[in-house]
């Protein structure tokens, strides 16, 4: 049975009656299945920076949708397939910021942390400068937590915005912090080879405050908080992005983009054309599911960006050392934020009236 969107990975391999599952890939390989590129999945990367639906990168396996149930008879090798709940697409019915449901996001964002709570004594929040980390904070000293926070001093982004905003967040709200120093090699280091087994190599991460942090994330933290599913939910896309012809402009790399010119001179040709034509024709199957508006480009980027691109830092690479704990991750979260209507998350409108 998977999560309700999917979010912690399940791959799964058919072969004959067979059936393989694993929450990452590299166990499959280990379990021999043949390493080789799905250009479909490779194509995906390549265009929009992850891949979509239930595509991988490995060929062969696919990803088991989110809200699932198999059933499977290792005496017959039948395998019968179920979905326990849909997040219904109906139309957002807040439509202005003085009607958003700021008291029961918090309410739900403190009913996730009580029930996170109790599975540790000791957790560290990942308190990053932003908004969401913010957010998640204030809810946490409410209930007495987190024990410590820890940051980056990202000294390569914005003058070290992100270490200066956390110290001082944290130090208001009488949290002890520890601040992690920007390494000048470290994206030619082992441990940034170590992150990229570890994610699968399955998004960009370069100069991302999560790669660099993620080298300090160990087992005697025991618990960390994140919470990386607000951003999608309360803020906005940080482009126009009203259709999907706006989406296409601003996220998707057409064939006349750098990332391409360059493929085309590391791959075969016959192989580039696979990658092209993989991610195109899967772009449009995925993206015809969606509603071509805001809200559908909303739903569309969470479902895509936010589960592969995004998902598998906890429940990927922390989680091989700590419990991710991860607020705002709970099927009423998403059915209350659903209501929003997309351009009130402009301008950081609804993070605003949560603060007020």
């Amino acid at each position: 049975v998977t999560d309700a969107f999917g979010i912690q990975p399940l791959y799964m391999v058919r072969d004959g009656r067979s059936l393989m599952l694993a929450s990452e890939l590299r166990a499959l390989c280990a379990a021999g299945v043949p390493v080789a590129m799905d250009p479909v999945g490779w194509g995906q990367f390549f265009s929009v920076g992850n891949t979509l639906g239930n595509t991988t990168m490995l060929c062969g396996v696919s990803r088991v949708p989110g809200a699932t149930v198999l059933d499977y008879d290792p005496a017959t090798g039948a395998l019968d397939q179920r979905t326990y709940w849909e997040w219904a697409a109906g139309r957002p019915d807040v439509v202005g910021l003085d009607h958003v449901p700021t008291g029961e996001i918090v309410e739900i964002l403190g009913h996730d942390v009580e029930r996170y709570a109790p599975l540790s004594d000791v957790s560290t929040m990942l308190l990053s400068g932003g908004f969401d980390s913010r957010i998640v904070l204030s809810v946490l000293r409410k209930l007495g937590l987190p024990t410590e926070a820890i940051s980056l001093s990202h000294a390569n982004e914005h003058r070290g915005a992100d270490g200066r905003f956390a110290t001082r967040i944290a130090e208001s709200l009488g949290v002890p912090i520890s601040l992690v120093p920007t390494e000048r090699d470290y994206y030619s280091s082992p441990a940034y080879a170590g992150y990229l087994t570890q994610s699968e190599i399955v998004a960009p991460s370069l100069y991302l405050f999560i790669a660099q942090l993620s080298e300090r994330i160990g087992p005697e933290m025991r618990a960390i908080w994140d919470g990386f599913f607000c951003g999608f939910g309360l803020n906005e896309a940080g482009y126009p992005a009203d259709s999907f012809e706006a989406y296409r402009r601003h996220k998707v790399a057409g064939p006349g983009a750098p990332v391409w010119a360059a493929i085309k001179r590391v791959f075969a040709p016959s192989l580039y054309e696979a990658l092209r034509e993989g991610a195109e024709t899967s772009l449009r199957r995925e993206m015809a599911a969606y509603s071509n508006d805001a809200e559908g480009v909303w739903r569309f980027t969470f479902l895509n960006r936010g589960r592969h691109r995004i998902g598998p830092n906890p429940v990927k690479v922390y989680a091989n050392h700590v419990l991710p704990f991860t607020p705002g991750s709970s099927r009423r979260y998403w059915e209350t934020v659903a209501r929003i209507a997309a351009p009130l998350r402009e301008a950081h409108g609804v993070y605003f009236r949560i603060f007020e």
